[in-house]
């Protein structure tokens, strides 16, 4: 799905962030309200992903989140998609992030 269409639908569905904790501190920020999940935890954590909204998965460049809409069907998640180039295209378009926790 495209960075635009999710930056206009933020209400509509729920963003879940599939990279590392550490990323998110260290480089782009994150959707504001993403939930978190590390990728490698996914599949033991399904059942905290909410099902009342389109689940829109996202990583850094894609790659990872594409993975996580495997796990999120297979998980019986029919309502999911991939956000198209990640945190770093949404990032370059200039599109609103919250920011990691920074050091004083």
């Amino acid at each position: 799905v495209e960075p635009e269409w999710v930056a206009e639908h933020l209400e509509q569905v729920h963003v879940l962030d599939v990279r590392q904790a550490e990323e998110v501190q260290e480089s782009l920020g994150s959707i504001a309200n993403a939930q978190l999940i590390p990728l490698s935890e996914l599949r033991a954590r399904l059942a905290e992903v909410p099902t009342d909204k389109p689940v829109i998965a996202v990583c850094h460049a894609g790659m990872r989140s594409g993975l996580a809409t495997v796990i999120l069907r297979s998980g019986g998640l029919a309502r999911c998609a991939n956000l198209r180039g990640g945190m770093l295209l949404w990032s370059q378009m200039g599109l609103p992030t919250k920011q990691g926790r920074r050091g004083a």
